[in-house]
Formats: structure tokens, sequence, C-alpha cells
């Protein structure tokens, strides 16, 4: 999403609605996110949930959460879901959940992207007034299948990539380091800067106005929500209303096609034979040159070959009126 008045332009294809004011709330704590062991966080926020008057279970167990999450929303008593962890817990959330429940994106990992992307507040007492007068805005996301593997289907909101940044995520897990700030990151980046050979893959992509192309590359990163990552912005252009995916990788091999890269992502001018910059609906990605690691939402999810397309209006997610004011999809009176 580039600018307010871009969204405004598809304020009619968004669907907007206040957040019912009854039932209760699933918190999902993901005790391993975040730069340290968080303890009984979960815990703590349910507590000041429910002297707000709003009723709620926690778990730190995602398949009890999910249970309670479809055994309520059968019984009409569900209101929301809230996430207590990074974007790769939202990632394992809508992964798995099998009923459609507004989510709460509570800002409590090593990465928070999607949550500042919504405005999610971080403090107990302002999450939950945000809550009882929350707005529900449902978004687009990713679906991948892997066609060598007996698995089910995953999602993501934020990102999946093909390439170096999912070298660094698969050695950065590999370290079996739950709990990691940032700057852990740098030690398995420069690993993978020196040792990553870059194997080339095959892009296939169809958009909503053309049908199948294809091209050979060395990186992809499929967005699907604009983003910052350590302050700086990524995919602009990034849209979770326009039924797309943004593509941008680069097409050479080694550091120099990387770099511009970076830079043109950063800057928001791709140019030169090296990189691309593209929308797709649907994508596929297989090698023959060797494994090339995939990462979802920034954790490791395997390797390909995977088919990718995107999911218009799947997931939907807890505002404020004030973001969607923002955003330009409401106006201050509504």
């Amino acid at each position: 999403m580039s600018t307010s008045r871009e969204v405004a332009k598809l304020d009619k294809q968004i669907r907007a609605s206040p957040l019912p004011r009854e039932g209760n709330l699933v918190v999902y704590h993901n005790p391993r996110a975040g730069r340290r062991r968080a303890g009984n966080a979960g815990e703590r926020l349910a507590e000041s949930f429910r002297h707000w008057g709003l009723p709620c279970l926690c778990t730190t167990q995602l398949p009890r959460a999910l249970e309670l999450a479809a055994q309520w929303s059968e019984q009409e008593a569900l209101r929301a879901f809230v996430v207590l962890g990074g974007d790769g817990t939202v990632h394992q959330v809508i992964s798995h959940l099998s009923v459609q429940v507004p989510l709460v994106v509570a800002p409590w990992g090593t990465e928070n992207l999607i949550a500042r992307f919504l405005g999610t507040p971080a403090h107990p007492r302002p999450l939950a007034r945000w809550i009882l007068e929350g707005w529900i805005v449902w978004l687009d996301c990713g679906e991948v299948e892997y066609p060598d593997r007996q698995c089910g289907k995953k999602r993501f909101l934020l990102v999946a990539s093909a390439g170096l940044d999912a070298e660094v995520v698969h050695r950065l897990a590999r370290w079996g380091k739950d709990n990691h700030s940032q700057i852990h990151y740098l030690p398995p980046l420069l690993e993978s800067l020196r040792a990553y050979s870059y194997p080339a893959f095959h892009l296939r992509w169809s958009t909503q106005e053309a049908m199948l192309q294809e091209c050979r590359v060395r990186w992809c990163m499929m967005l699907n929500l604009p983003m910052l990552f350590w302050g700086l912005p990524w995919g602009w252009e990034a849209n979770p209303w326009d039924g797309q995916l943004t593509l941008m990788g680069t097409k050479g091999s080694g550091m120099w096609p990387a770099a511009k890269f970076l830079l043109g992502s950063l800057s928001g001018r791709m140019s030169g034979a090296d990189v691309y910059d593209l929308r797709a609906t649907w994508v596929e990605l297989h090698s023959q040159e060797g494994s090339v690691p995939l990462e979802l939402d920034g954790d490791p999810s395997g390797a390909l070959p995977v088919r990718v397309r995107c999911v218009s209006a799947a997931v939907p997610v807890v505002v404020s009126h004030q973001q969607l004011v923002r955003w330009g999809l409401l106006s201050e009176r509504a």
C-alpha cells in the first residue's frame, strides 16, 4: 500500500465492519516468541482483558487454542482470536485455523511487522480498549502448496521468499535458538553472504490481465503487505486488498545483483536486467540446480518446488477506527 489515496480507490471492494460487542476471546500466547522468555505474559494480558469486561481464556498450546476457537465459533460465542507472538506465530495460526475468526495480532516477537502494519497497541490497557472499539477488515493472504510433499497448505500474511533471505532464516533456525533479537540475524546473514551459491530456479506466474509467463531467477520475494524491516521500507506497492502479490527479486547471481535489488527495493526504483518487480495472482517456483530454501513470514518452510496463490479477502483482522481513517477506508464520522 503506497498511500491512503491509492487505498481509498479500493474502498468499495474492501470489507470492513464493527467487531461484535459480545463473545469470548481466545488468547494464544507463543512462549517461544520474542527476545526473552515471556513467562506468564499471556495470562497477564488475559487478566487485563477480564478487568475491562472481556471474557477470555489463555493458552500456550496452539492445538488447544484452535480447538477453543472452533468450539466457540460453532456456538456463536467467539468474539476474536488474540495472537500474542511475532509474525511467524501469526503464520502458524492462519495456516491451521479451521474457522474464519477475527484475529487480534498483539506485538510480542522478534519482528512484529504485521502488528505494526495494523497499528496494534502493545500495552494491555490500550489493547483492551482497542478491542472494545475494534473494527474487522478482511485482508488477502498468500497460500502455499508443496506438490512434492505430503503436507497441508500453508498461509502467510506478510511475505514468502525463496533465495538469500530464506537461507538466512534457515541458518538461524539451525542454531536452535527460539528467543532471538535482530542482532542474532547478523552471523547467519554474513555466513549466507559468504557461502550462498544463488542457485537458479524457474518462476512462472499469471496476473489479472495476462496468462502464464515465465523467467529464470535466483531470488524471489512475494509480498502481500508493505513492511518496514530494521526501520527500512520494503515493497511499498504491496496491497492486501488488490488480489495480487508483489514479486521482487534478482535474476543475476552473486552480490552485485543482490545489492542492486536491495537498493532498488528500498528506493522504490527497480531497474536493470538483473532485477524485477511485478504483480501476480498465481506463482510457481521450481529448481533444477539444487535445493532452494523457502521462508514464510520469517519461519523456515522447506524448499522448492511450491505453488503460491493470492486468496482475496481471506483473513479477518481487527483494527481501530483510527487506523481505517488513516488508510482512507472510513471517514472520521463513520
